[in-house]
């Protein structure tokens, strides 16, 4: 029985230095190759989240411009929009455009009228000045038709 316990522990041998290096090595690549996968996967989220603020945003601001084209006169909108809403407003090429920023985006609104419908188009912008959103839609401006 002592030969075998010693022909066992004869037998025995560790790891060398380059075994350790070589497993540390691999370790690495693998868990850097997953970090990656874990930092663009924030990024997307990050992008992803952004874009979906931003559309939510635009809906509802042309929910809010569809309520208008029910309720205010064209020839009332430029007042109320910029008196009473806080839009800034400019003319530019036959169109009327106004601005606001919410929720750290800037929000560009374009009404162009054609006849008896508007065509209103809606951007939203971030921080650095990048599109994010956009929606457009063409309404029938009736809130003159009521009188």
């Amino acid at each position: 029985m002592r030969k075998i316990k010693r022909s066992f522990f004869i037998k025995e041998k560790g790891l060398t230095l380059v075994e350790v290096l070589a497993s540390i090595v691999i370790i690495l690549i693998i868990l850097i190759f997953f970090l990656s996968i874990f930092i663009q996967t924030a990024k997307t989220n990050e992008t992803s989240e952004k874009i979906v603020d931003a559309t939510y945003i635009a809906q509802t601001e042309m929910e809010r411009f569809y309520g208008y084209s029910k309720t205010v006169e064209k020839s009332n909108r430029v007042n109320i929009l910029k008196d009473v809403e806080g839009y800034t407003y400019e003319f530019v090429d036959s169109k009327e455009v106004y601005k606001i920023n919410r929720d750290s985006y800037e929000i560009v609104v374009t009404l162009n009228d054609n006849e008896d419908l508007t065509n209103i188009l809606i951007e939203v912008f971030d921080t650095s000045g990048k599109k994010v959103a956009q929606m457009q839609n063409i309404v029938e401006w009736s809130a003159d038709d009521e009188e």
